[in-house]
């Protein structure tokens, strides 16, 4: 005999079997059996708030002029910046600076505070780059500075080096300077060096510097090219009683500093008097 279970009892309550009422008909809709959303609000037009606008339109305009900043300042470090390097480095080289260098063969008899002394009595701007009394060996440098170059601005190009400056800024920093190194402490040593933008030859620089020291009026005893590449010339010369050996000397600027764009013309000259 075949045994059913009454499954009538896993039906649903007779409540859930109730008919449902019917939604209420949205206006304008005669369909009852779709509801609709209210749609009105979806129409409207979609504007931002005026504050909301106000501030967009702000920051839009400042990044416009930091975009246009970035850009102007790319484009002239690209384009005009090399050529006001250019410009300037005209303008340094144009400058009728003559060699005056200082009275080296007076220096010799001074002591270290007359040499300085002498040199500040000259109204020039001096950079003591080792101050008298501070060296183990002895000796002091001071370097005499152009026109228009100050103390700070000078330490300021030492400090970076001469090789890191640009070709303007060295110019600038050269042209018209010359560096002395004094030593008293076995015999003497006066040695004044450099640079010189007027001479189209290390000859004609070497010849100028012997004319600058006052010592045109004295045989060459030595002369030619040494191992370490400068042409010189070297003699005697007697001055109140003493005699002193005398070098002149000079190279191409380039084998001193890698400073690109200075004339290739360009020397760096050092004139040394010795105790004989």
């Amino acid at each position: 005999m075949a045994f059913q279970l009454p499954f009538d009892f896993m039906r649903e309550p007779a409540r859930a079997q109730r008919p449902r009422a019917a939604a209420a008909p949205l206006p304008g809709f005669e369909n009852e059996s779709i509801r609709y959303f209210d749609a009105p609000a979806l129409s409207r037009p979609l504007e931002m708030p005026q504050s909301v606008r106000a501030g967009a339109l702000a920051g839009m305009l400042v990044a416009a002029v930091i975009g246009g900043v970035i850009l102007f300042q790319y484009f002239d470090a690209i384009v005009n910046a090399p050529a006001r390097e250019q410009a300037a480095l005209e303008e340094n080289l144009a400058r009728a600076v003559p060699v005056e260098v200082p009275a080296i063969m007076s220096f010799m008899t001074m002591s270290d505070e007359e040499v300085m002394g002498a040199l500040n009595a000259s109204g020039a701007t001096l950079y003591e780059r080792v101050a008298p009394g501070t060296s183990e060996d002895g000796s002091f440098e001071v370097i005499k500075l152009p026109e228009g170059v100050t103390v700070a601005d000078a330490g300021a190009m030492y400090v970076t080096g001469i090789d890191n400056l640009g070709a303007a800024d060295a110019v600038r920093l050269l042209n018209g300077a010359w560096d002395l190194t004094v030593n008293h402490t076995n015999g003497s040593l006066v040695r004044v060096r450099y640079a010189d933008f007027t001479s189209l030859s290390v000859q004609e620089a070497v010849q100028g510097a012997i004319n600058a020291a006052g010592l045109g009026e004295c045989a060459i005893d030595d002369s030619g090219v040494d191992e370490s590449g400068n042409t010189y010339a070297a003699g005697v010369v007697e001055s109140e009683g003493n005699v002193y050996n005398w070098r002149v000397s000079a190279l191409p600027l380039s084998e001193m500093y890698d400073i690109s764009g200075v004339p290739e013309t360009a020397s760096y000259v050092g004139i040394k008097l010795t105790s004989a």
